[in-house]
């Protein structure tokens, strides 16, 4: 009898120690099924947050695009006002615009000069005229 208790005390040690591994690994399970919840929820606020900021980054890219056609479009406009304002030097240089505005002052100073000899004539005639 002493063989067969020393059996049964053996397997009831064992089986202890079967079930205090048992709830040693069901108690690591859990943490891990705890951590896999857990990592599994930071990866999908991770996705969320990349997502975000990837449609940030395309509509900043848009805005920024925008900017860049706009910029194009004033250069191009500048660039061809540039160049009426050449071509308008240019037609004012060749028509000498300066040259006939001295002319055209000098031609006044005369005509000025002219018209005033003219009207100096006239009071003299007509001073002629009242002493006759």
């Amino acid at each position: 009898m002493s063989a067969a208790r020393q059996v049964i005390r053996a397997r009831d040690a064992e089986q202890g120690a079967l079930r205090r591994r048992a709830e040693h690994f069901r108690r690591d399970l859990l943490q891990a099924e705890s951590l896999a919840v857990q990592q599994t929820n930071e990866v999908d606020l991770i996705r969320i947050q990349l997502k975000n900021e990837t449609n940030n980054a395309r509509k900043s890219i848009n805005k920024a695009e925008d900017s860049v056609a706009n910029l194009r479009r004033d250069l191009i406009q500048a660039q061809s006002k540039v160049v009426h304002a050449e071509k308008m030097d240019e037609i004012r240089l060749e028509e000498n615009f300066e040259g006939k505005l001295l002319k055209a002052e000098d031609d006044l100073k005369a005509a000025f000069v002219v018209r005033d000899k003219a009207l100096e004539k006239a009071k003299n005639a007509t001073r002629s005229e009242h002493v006759l």
